[in-house]
């Protein structure tokens, strides 16, 4: 999948995204078959027309709700849906609260720090080990290692010297999620995976239980991971919105909601056609790969004025970013909530920070958008 968009672009794939909007906004690529999807409506109208443009195509990564499609996908989705309710997201902001001040606090307490390595990993794996109830299980530093080996073996980006550790670690994650499971089967908590066994009907299988564990690893921590850093990227490198970020938490759902249009944390999502297809005056053949960017359908002209400015009072909301339709990201309320108290805990001592590399170095992993280390200085 990487070899499909121009070298430089993991660093700044906006100019990229915005020729094609402008030249081919359903353009054919390279492997034969593909083709990627640039403007927001037509994004929009992939994402919510599953009958034309399956998800099994994204069956690696969990063939049962991210993986699928409707009506399979809708019974699983529900026992999610269920799990995640208001309730239980609601009840984890204490919780998020005291892990997320401890970090800033130890941060502070040091010269230079790295905030990807001192926060936006640590909080987001924290955060999932509650969810999963295993507050005194793996350590963090298994959870980081399982969730980037999902993503690694998802992406392709693992060379071949790492296949081996590779296997390790999916192996390893299998026999925790597979003992967790049985766990809950027989003594049930207050988690979500009791509830994930709970709410569904019929009951999920250990296989379906197994996989959406994976999955709520992958999504509770990197794409939180990537939605915190880029919005710590967009904070660091504006001044102007120190002095609204320190003294107005009225600012922080805007200035979140326009980090996930500006810089989603989550670049595309793949789809297969089921049929024939004309979309944008071009046909789609049956049986294509076809490659929804929703980063470019966040900055697409057509939908949002000024798109290349960041401008957290902007009000045209409805950006991409959690995806739409049947497959639109059930964990959005968590990660806009761990996004919101980050912003309340560091906000106090943003003036205080400098960016140490500009520009700020990105991952090379496809989809996944985000720095690769965030270098500050501390100055409190």
């Amino acid at each position: 999948m990487q070899g499909i968009f121009p070298t430089d672009s993991f660093q700044d794939p906006y100019p990229f995204y915005a020729q094609l909007r402008r030249e081919a906004p359903v353009q054919r690529i390279d492997p034969p078959g593909a083709w990627m999807i640039s403007r927001y409506a037509d994004v929009a109208f992939v994402l919510k027309t599953p009958q034309v443009f399956s998800s099994k195509i994204m069956a690696g990564a969990d063939p049962y709700l991210l993986g699928n499609d409707p009506p399979d996908h809708t019974r699983v989705r529900r026992a999610v849906t269920a799990a995640f309710s208001p309730t239980r997201i609601a009840a984890l902001e204490d919780c998020i609260r005291e892990m997320t001040d401890r970090l800033v606090t130890d941060l502070i307490d040091a010269r230079e720090c790295d905030l990807r390595a001192s926060l936006t990993v640590p909080l987001p794996l924290s955060v999932v080990a509650e969810l999963l109830g295993v507050r005194d299980g793996p350590s963090l530093e298994n959870l980081s290692r399982w969730s980037n080996a999902f993503v690694r073996a998802g992406s392709g980006a693992a060379n071949p010297a790492q296949t081996g550790e590779l296997m390790r670690d999916l192996k390893a994650f299998e026999a925790f999620a597979v003992e967790l499971i049985a766990e809950r089967r027989r003594a049930p908590a207050d988690d979500v995976v009791t509830d994930l066994l709970r709410c569904s009907d019929p009951e999920l299988t250990d296989p379906e239980a197994v996989s959406l564990s994976r999955l709520l690893v992958i999504a509770g921590s990197e794409t939180t991971t990537n939605l915190l850093g880029n919005a710590l990227v967009a904070i660091l490198e504006r001044p102007e919105l120190h002095d609204a970020l320190a003294g107005d938490p009225s600012i922080f759902p805007g200035l979140i909601d326009e980090t996930l249009r500006f810089d989603p944390p989550v670049q595309f999502l793949q789809r297969r056609t089921l049929q024939a297809i004309e979309l944008a005056g071009v046909s789609i053949p049956a049986g294509e790969l076809v490659i929804a960017l929703l980063g470019s359908a966040n900055r697409d002209e057509q939908r949002f004025d000024e798109p290349d400015r960041f401008d957290p009072t902007r009000k045209s909301g409805g950006n991409l970013a959690f995806g739409t339709g049947p497959h639109a990201c059930l964990g959005a309320a968590l990660a806009r909530m761990e996004a919101r108290v980050v912003l309340e805990s560091l906000g106090p001592h943003i003036h205080g920070l400098r960016l140490l590399d500009q520009p700020v170095p990105r991952v090379e992993t496809p989809p996944l958008r985000g720095p690769q280390r965030l270098r500050v200085q501390v100055q409190v």
